[in-house]
């Protein structure tokens, strides 16, 4: 759960370091992240965006986008034997 956690925080940082990277640098791009300039993030638009290609042709922007998607499909992977193990506890609780 501790791993889990980790994770999911690293994954959140990572989103929006590239957020600001985004508003910074090409601000013209950021509907597509689904993060306007003045406007909320919206994070279900930001996941699809971040597997999406794009014209950015930044390397640093590049570097950014991969290290988010990363950090976001190995939380997402983490949830799963988390939950696994939450359900084995209470089959557990249950028996004994």
């Amino acid at each position: 759960m501790a791993i889990l956690f980790v994770l999911v925080i690293r994954a959140v940082y990572l989103q929006f370091k590239l957020i600001k990277y985004l508003r910074r640098n090409h601000p013209e791009k950021t509907k597509d992240f689904g993060c306007p300039l003045g406007g909320w993030f919206n994070g279900f638009k930001f996941s699809n965006a971040l597997y999406k290609k794009h014209d950015i042709e930044d390397p640093d922007f590049v570097y950014l986008k991969n290290r988010a998607k990363n950090a976001q499909t190995w939380a997402i992977l983490a949830i799963f034997p988390s939950l696994l193990f939450l359900f084995l506890l209470l089959i557990i609780g249950i028996v004994l």
